[in-house]
């Protein structure tokens, strides 16, 4: 499990996460009256059709929850770092320790920048601004006037500023296919060509010492999984701000909701 395996640090704010009331009240007020009237529904032998207030418990609740599972994966991603399955597993796919790291660095910034993303699909739910999933940007979120009105614009800034560091790297792993820049990556990269060409005769020269290659690279490496541990925080914090706001928003919108009922 995650939790168990992350610092006190670590582990206080992600637990400050999963139990925030937002979530709480999403899960009393959205999924469990979802699932009794599925049940009744179905012992009935009625068609279980969402009304429009159902309909917007959904959307709100399951964007809500994708969220969620994407700040665990980042607290996960820094164990899975050092998680290396057996090396001669790997060898057999052509994977190398430096190619696992970089797989989930990579990654983590990709599903870091998709969470800001996702919070605005979620605000838009919520706010009943009425733009599709894949309309939801800031200018159709973040500016809209709602979301000022409502006291969100502020904290979905603030966390869109933490996110900010990580767009471009985003946009070059996902649209132009590039891979991180890590120079200690590149270095045992370049041992491993170098001992190839010379096993087939291409290279004459001398190798690096592989012993003070590896070593450079695991230390190097655990600094990024420090940094990363401490980026977790830092998104999960800015997170816990949006939160704070959305759930007073959440409850004043059931509110109109019942009372239109």
């Amino acid at each position: 499990m995650t939790v168990a395996i992350q610092s006190k640090s670590a582990m206080d704010k992600f637990n400050e996460f999963v139990k925030h009331p937002y979530f709480r009240g999403l899960i009393e007020k959205s999924l469990l009256p979802m699932i009794e009237a599925k049940k009744e529904a179905d012992a009935a032998n009625q068609e279980f059709i969402l009304s429009p207030s159902q309909q917007y418990h959904v959307d709100v609740f399951f964007y809500s929850a994708s969220m969620y599972e994407a700040v665990k994966r980042l607290y996960d991603i820094p164990f899975f770092i050092v998680s290396n399955p057996s090396f001669k597993g790997m060898a057999n796919h052509g994977v190398t320790a430096q190619e696992w790291f970089v797989y989930h660095y990579a990654n983590y910034r990709v599903i870091a920048t998709g969470i800001y993303d996702t919070a605005l699909i979620v605000t838009n739910f919520l706010l009943k601004i009425g733009r599709l999933s894949r309309n939801c940007n800031n200018k159709s979120i973040l500016q809209h006037p709602q979301t000022k009105e409502k006291g969100v614009y502020i904290p979905l800034l603030g966390f869109s500023n933490v996110i900010e560091k990580y767009r471009e790297e985003r946009h070059h792993y996902v649209h132009r296919s590039e891979r991180p820049d890590l120079e200690f990556v590149d270095q045992l990269n370049g041992y491993r060509f170098l001992k190839e060409a010379k096993e087939i005769g291409l290279y004459k020269g001398h190798l690096p010492n592989q012993q003070v290659a590896n070593a450079h690279f695991m230390s190097e490496r655990n600094k990024k999984r420090e940094e990363m541990k401490a980026e977790t925080d830092e998104i999960c914090l800015a997170l816990l701000e949006l939160l704070d706001v959305w759930h007073p928003v959440y409850l004043e919108m059931l509110e109109v909701l019942d009372a239109k009922n």
